[in-house]
């Protein structure tokens, strides 16, 4: 075991707490496997430490690239990534009922299964992506890279929602891996964050395609109700 401190910046996983620290992790299991080039070696290394906020035990897990199992002492040679390990977040569901079951149920399954397998998260996110796309905003491209540009070429798509869908597309980088957007739920590997990134996206597009449209449609009713008391025509 190492005894070099190492420090993360996180959100404290604990419920009671949810605090940005910076967590100290002075004990640490390493270990490397060679990488798919030469002179590469994949490291996978795990720390534990007390939050300075709530002072409970978090254990993370850091993976990346290096050179050699000795040079990840000093620093990863490519941007790694950094999971809580302990204690496990619950996943997040959505539970609105204006989101039809069916979908409610991928997003939930995505979320659920992202701990474990990122992969299978995102490919559930990408299938669930194009059924949104194809199903409730109607667009006609037949793969994903398509129907996100048809998509985006509409007026009144929302700032956060363009940035957010750009963004999973770079992450899945689909020029460089056509098939990824023509098999939306085979497993891929993934770029660190992407699994989360595309959960939130599809967020984002279950309050614009499903929750905002619910929300006019009953306060439409509500006044269309109003309109017919007072014997006015209703709203078009």
């Amino acid at each position: 075991m190492s005894t070099r401190t190492y420090s993360f910046n996180i959100t404290c996983p604990h419920p009671d707490c949810r605090r940005a620290i910076c967590l100290q992790t002075p004990g640490h299991h390493t270990i490397g496997f060679p990488g798919s080039e030469v002179g590469d070696t994949y490291i996978a290394r795990v720390g534990s430490g007390f939050c300075p906020a709530c002072g409970k035990l978090i254990t993370v897990k850091q993976e990346g690239h290096a050179d050699d199992l000795g040079s990840a002492e000093d620093g990863f040679r490519e941007n790694s990534e950094i999971k809580v390990i302990y204690p496990q977040e619950a996943p997040r569901t959505v539970s609105d009922e204006d989101i039809p079951e069916n979908v409610r149920n991928d997003f939930n399954e995505a979320a659920a299964v992202l701990p474990a397998s990122p992969k299978a998260s995102a490919a559930l996110s990408r299938r669930l992506l194009q059924h949104i796309l194809r199903d409730e905003v109607k667009v006609k491209a037949q793969d994903l890279s398509r129907e996100v540009d048809e998509f985006l070429s509409r007026p009144g798509i929302p700032t956060n929602i363009r940035d957010a869908i750009d963004a999973v597309r770079d992450f899945g980088n689909f020029a460089s891996h056509p098939n990824r957007d023509k098999h939306t739920g085979e497993i891929w590997d993934v770029e660190p964050g992407e699994a989360d990134w595309s959960l939130d996206l599809l967020e984002l597009l279950f309050d614009f395609a499903y929750i905002q449209p619910a929300r006019t449609a009953h306060m439409k009713g509500k006044l269309n109700a109003k309109l017919a008391a007072a014997g006015k025509p209703p709203m078009k």
